[in-house]
């Protein structure tokens, strides 16, 4: 649990039962954890995470203010992921290898390990974002605009290709992580044999807008920015586009990150 998870659930439950959690020692504790700074790591929030092969990692950083709930926010005179685009581009070879290099031990998983799997990535203006994929777990790794690396979400026991199918889709990780521009969701995966297209569409809070996702070798990885508030009322869909031309519309992020969609 995370120093903000915590935070909520004690400012949450000082409203209900206030004989309880105002007694000396329970006021105490929480006036000192909300007036506390943040530590360093873990500022990840997962919704409604209830599969044990998904984890945290360590090493993600919180630069934004407790409780604070930030849209889109502006830095100076430009907006927060301003050079973000909705269509993806190649992440270069030499920005992998180092990405992967500072990512993959910091989440405490082994380089050897890493190295003989495979890497997907891309770039959406100054961001790069990676998936390292091997037989037993990914890593996801994200390099927001001022360099930082982060790595907000580990996966263990991916399904196989053979379990995937055809049209089968697999959620890898689903994490909004906060950076110092604001919080933004992170999103990968696996599809079966005859996807040759993921689109993603975003409602909720804010305006509906579709993100069109990488897809290399058969995984999939996005991300796009998010409010904090958006983690509570996404109702994020995938499309699949087929190698046929017909699609497979509307499959829940949610129900996804619950169990995968076997083909």
């Amino acid at each position: 649990m995370s120093h903000n998870d915590l935070s909520d659930l004690l400012r949450d439950a000082a409203e209900p039962v206030p004989a309880r959690v105002h007694t000396a020692s329970a006021q105490d504790l929480a006036d000192r954890i909300v007036a506390s700074t943040p530590p360093s790591t873990a500022a990840v929030r997962v919704p409604a995470r209830r599969r044990t092969r998904f984890a945290l990692a360590a090493g993600v950083v919180a630069m934004a203010a407790v409780g604070a709930t930030i849209a889109v926010p502006h830095l100076g005179a430009e907006p927060a992921f301003a050079s973000w685009t909705p269509a993806p581009a190649p992440l270069p070879a030499a920005d992998a290898t180092a990405i992967v290099d500072e990512c993959v031990p910091a989440a405490g998983y082994s380089l050897d390990e890493a190295r003989a799997g495979r890497v997907v990535g891309e770039t959406r203006g100054d961001y790069a974002y990676l998936s390292v994929i091997t037989d037993g777990w990914t890593v996801t790794c994200f390099r927001a605009a001022d360099g930082e690396i982060l790595s907000p979400s580990l996966f263990e026991a991916p399904v196989t290709a053979a379990e995937l199918g055809r049209t089968g889709v697999e959620m890898q990780a689903w994490p909004q992580s906060r950076t110092e521009e604001g919080y933004a969701r992170l999103m990968t995966g696996r599809v079966g044999s005859d996807v040759t297209a993921v689109t993603v569409t975003i409602t909720g809070s804010a305006e509906p807008r579709t993100v069109q996702a990488s897809l290399q070798d058969g995984y999939f990885l996005v991300w796009y920015p998010e409010g904090l508030d958006e983690s509570s009322t996404n109702t994020t869909t995938l499309t699949l586009t087929l190698t046929d031309g017909t699609t497979v519309p509307s499959i829940s992020a949610r129900d996804l990150h619950d169990a995968p969609r076997l083909g």
